[in-house]
This record gives structure tokens, sequence and C-alpha cells, in this order.
């Protein structure tokens, strides 16, 4: 257990001794894939546009694109958690399980987005700046063979830790780097 604490604070200290790079994606998203974690993504939601600023499965490469690309077509409008992300204040940041929405959900968008992907664990931090608003969900599968970590059994603090870096370095007002170059497809 020492080395697995470890080896997350050594990942957590590269997160934030990276915040505002162009290689801070990469180094979070080694660190979520430690903690057994089958896909992240990170979308920019208004009331009538969608941005996608991460998506990645860290197994198959290609879902992770058909997924976002099948979201930003218009299905970001029927997610269940968009009405509290648009009422969310500025500066806050709250954490959702999918068990909490998913009497909420669609049957076409249940079948979309987990069924047919695999997918049966997510939580989404919903992280409100200024001038954006945040999606930033967590999503692990049935085919995850003993998962360090089980989002089921994920604390709002172990989120918030793990969160924290992506979600400031995202609100920061589009002055960072990495999201410059990540948009711009660099």
């Amino acid at each position: 257990m020492t080395l697995t604490m470890t080896s997350h604070a050594r990942h957590i200290d590269l997160c934030l001794g990276h915040l505002g790079t162009d290689i801070f994606a990469q180094v979070f998203c080694d660190f979520v894939e430690t903690l057994g974690i089958d896909q992240i993504m990170v979308f920019s939601v208004g009331d009538q546009h969608a941005s996608c600023l991460m998506s990645r499965h860290f197994s198959q490469a290609a879902l992770a694109d058909k997924l976002a690309a099948m979201y930003l077509d218009g299905w970001y409008k029927h997610d269940p958690l968009l009405p509290a992300l648009l009422a969310s204040p500025p500066n806050s940041v709250t954490l959702r399980r999918l068990d909490e929405v998913s009497e909420h959900m669609s049957a076409d968008y249940r079948r979309i987005f987990f069924e047919a992907p695999g997918l049966q664990a997510k939580t989404t931090l919903l992280a409100a700046g200024r001038g954006l608003r945040l999606f930033i969900s967590l999503y692990q599968s049935g085919s995850s063979a003993s998962p360090p970590v089980l989002l089921s059994q994920v604390t709002p603090r172990m989120v918030n830790i793990w969160l924290f870096s992506l979600a400031g370095n995202i609100l920061a007002e589009g002055k960072n780097l990495f999201w410059e170059n990540a948009l711009n497809g660099a």
C-alpha cells in the first residue's frame, strides 16, 4: 500500500508541477491511468454549444473519439447532468456519480454512452468558472480487472485531489498553454 500511495503522491506532485504547461494533460492522463480508469472525457458545455477538450480511452483510442463525436452531435443536450452544470454558480465544483443520475437518463442515451461501449461506472466533476463550464468525467468498464480504485468507492475528497489540478488548469480563463495547443490540434 505504501508503494501505491507513494506513486500517487508522485503523480499528484507531477501534475501540480506542470500546471499551465503543454505537457500537463499527458502527465495528468498518466496519473489517471494508474488509478484503473478506462476513459477520461472533458467537455466545455453551454446551453447551445459544447466542445471536447479531452477524450481518451486508455485501451481503445477510437472509442473515445467516437463517443465524443456523438456527444457533440447534439447528445450533450440530453446529458442528465446538463441542468445542474448550467445552474452551477461561478467558481463552484460539484461531484456526481452515475448512480445519482441514471434514473434521469433516457434509454437511448444509456445504450449509446454506457451499454454499447461497456462503461459501467462514471464519476463527473461539474466545474463552473466565470466563463467556462466543464464536465470532467472518469469512467470504468466492466472489463477493468481489479482496478486499484473503484469509482463507486471514491470519496469526493479523493476526486477533488485528483481533479483539482485539471479543473484549475482548464478554468484559468483561456491562458493555459495546453488547452490552446489542444484546441488548435498541436
